[in-house]
């Protein structure tokens, strides 16, 4: 049987990560775009200030329901938050 070379995979780690910052950067645009506070955005999805900056901060690692409520919140689905905005042309 021929052996073929595979390509390193991302570990777990490494992809979690990526995903938390990609939440991160997600959650704080779409917070800024509706001209919403940490504090009101907090208040909306019943959670505190401090875990808001941390999941902005890619720090703290949401449950699904606070996931679910920060998408309901900020009018997207929870698969915009956890997707990678596209990336800009270069000029």
């Amino acid at each position: 049987m021929a052996s073929r070379t595979k390509a390193p995979r991302e570990s777990a780690q490494a992809m979690a990560d990526r995903l938390l910052k990609t939440l991160a950067g997600n959650v704080k645009r779409a917070r800024e775009e509706r001209g919403m506070t940490q504090r009101e955005l907090a208040a909306v999805v019943k959670t505190s200030q401090r875990r808001i900056v941390m999941i902005e901060t890619a720090i703290a690692n949401p449950t699904v329901l606070t996931l679910a409520r920060l998408a309901k919140c900020l009018n997207r689905t929870v698969i915009e938050l956890l997707t990678p905005p596209p990336k800009k042309p270069e000029a």
